[in-house]
């Protein structure tokens, strides 16, 4: 039994290391076709929906993609569809995810400027209530992650556009909720931000 077990662990062991570098692979191949069809909004959500459905399913998957460049496309996705909402909504879905529990990748990501390139699409699309309702809901997790990310928030005058967006939609209940709480998320850790009385 003893040799058994022995003979699975080491089965598994290269199963993990040959799945990862087909991650690493896979990553790069979207990386590559990421940048080939920039202007292609709904690839560039394709990729999001397949990153977010990766961190819900595989166990570790979380970890891998944040090790393997995962940040840098995503973020550079948002950057690159900020015209286009539901791929707006996409990215910012697995941008939570990727933060999600892993310390690592909220580093990178704060580091990359996620935040500013989520308050960019909120800007741009703030005629599109679904991105204000998400960007809201993922800037409240950012918020939680570290002082460092709620510092540039404030510095990015996140506080400002939440203001912009819920004095543009007082029928929204959604987006007045989450303003709310992206709000009091702010508040409760430090100083008020700054523009919190604006």
């Amino acid at each position: 039994e003893m040799v058994e077990e022995e003979a699975v662990v080491e089965e598994e062991e290269s199963v993990v290391v040959e799945f990862k570098d087909e991650v690493k692979e896979l990553l790069s191949l979207l990386f590559k076709a990421c940048r080939r069809f920039r202007k292609s909004a709904a690839f560039q959500a394709e990729v999001c929906k397949l990153v977010t459905e990766q961190c819900l399913k595989v166990v570790g998957m979380r970890d891998r993609l944040g090790e393997n460049g995962a940040v840098d496309i995503i973020v550079g996705v948002m950057e690159r569809v900020w015209w286009d909402a539901p791929a707006g909504v996409a990215c910012v879905a697995a941008i939570s995810q990727l933060g999600l529990r892993c310390k690592a990748n909220q580093a990178a990501l704060i580091e990359r400027g996620v935040s500013g390139a989520i308050l960019m699409g909120m800007k741009k699309q703030i005629a599109a209530p679904e991105m204000q309702v998400a960007g809201f809901a993922v800037l409240r997790e950012i918020a939680q992650w570290s002082d460092a990310a709620r510092e540039q928030l404030e510095n990015l005058g996140a506080v400002s556009t939440m203001l912009l967006a819920m004095k543009g939609y007082e029928d929204e209940l959604a987006i007045q909720g989450e303003g709310v709480l992206f709000l009091w998320e702010m508040l409760r850790h430090k100083r008020p931000p700054l523009g919190w009385n604006a």
